[in-house]
């Protein structure tokens, strides 16, 4: 009988033991970070002295707060921009590209806060 107490005891004891005491929630860490998807040209081809127009993507409904750095190569010529973002827009213009070809444009998002950085390489016409 002494046994069959004990052991009735012991059960009790380890349900409300195991039902008390809750373990750690096993939910993955907030990485605290937005991901950035690697930014695309908006327009592939402009006319000689145009703007090329880029946009930077953010999962959600996000925008994007950083900076980004547009290196348009061509031969021996070069183009650069630089341009801030604020958390306003998601578009912006990319260098003047002054000669017609086919230029190498570089694109690199420095994201601030949050936000990811990104980088990308794209192919843009001067017709």
């Amino acid at each position: 009988m002494k046994k069959l107490v004990i052991s009735l005891l012991a059960a009790v004891l380890m349900t409300l033991g195991l039902a008390g005491v809750s373990g750690t929630a096993s939910a993955a860490p907030y990485p605290g970070t937005v991901p950035v998807s690697k930014p695309a040209p908006v327009k592939k081809a402009v006319r000689p002295g145009g703007y090329t127009k880029f946009s930077i993507a953010t999962k959600g409904n996000a925008k994007p707060v950083g900076t980004a750095r547009v290196t348009c190569r061509k031969g021996d010529k070069v183009a650069k921009r630089v341009w801030s973002f604020d958390g306003t827009n998601t578009r912006f213009n990319g260098p003047k590209l002054k000669s017609k070809g086919k230029w190498r444009c570089k694109i690199h998002f420095t994201g601030v806060g949050v936000f990811k950085n990104s980088k990308s390489v794209v192919y843009v016409r001067v017709r």
